[in-house]
């Protein structure tokens, strides 16, 4: 998938996408992705940092033990987000996203495995955020730099750390 940089949106709704390649997006408009209960798999790995639109997101969100890189994420429905590809005993990668706008109660499962995920800014309006699957590879470190407001947080009994360094914690 290329795109060029230019002002325009992207929507990938499609119940299944699959992209083989490593996944850029250099457009600047909004990127949309799913829209409720879809699967997106960039098997190569995912960029949206160039959005100055902002990433929706509204399903799962993956790639095959590759980095994923995202902008300003606005949750449009409960979502996960997976460097390991749902598969048990991969090792996942990195994953950094920027800030993170809930609707409240949407729910949100970040999987990194041994990457560690790093959420820069604030992550809000979360209903249930789960850190890892239960996977002996889930030693990834989840790093919260902002405020981070949540109904839930659900954590897993494996051997990472879990830091939240923002101001408020609720």
């Amino acid at each position: 998938l290329t795109t060029q940089a230019r002002p325009y949106a992207v929507q990938l709704n499609g119940t299944t996408t699959t992209i083989t390649t490593d996944t850029t997006f250099a457009n600047t408009g909004a990127i949309t992705l799913g829209n409720g209960g879809d699967t997106l798999s960039f098997a190569g790995g995912l960029d949206t940092t160039a959005a100055a639109g902002g990433t929706n997101v509204g399903g799962t969100v993956r790639t095959t033990n590759q980095q994923i890189d995202l902008g300003a994420v606005t949750l449009t429905a409960n979502s996960v987000i997976d460097s390991a590809n749902n598969t048990a005993g991969a090792t996942g990668a990195a994953i950094n996203i920027a800030s993170i706008t809930g609707g409240g109660a949407t729910n949100l499962d970040l999987r990194s495995r041994n990457g560690v995920t790093t959420v820069t800014g604030a992550a809000t309006g979360l209903g249930t955020l789960t850190l890892h699957d239960n996977d002996v590879q889930s030693t990834g470190a989840m790093i919260f730099n902002g405020n981070l407001t949540a109904n839930t947080l659900t954590t897993q009994a494996r051997p990472y750390a879990v830091q939240l360094n923002g101001t408020t914690t609720t």
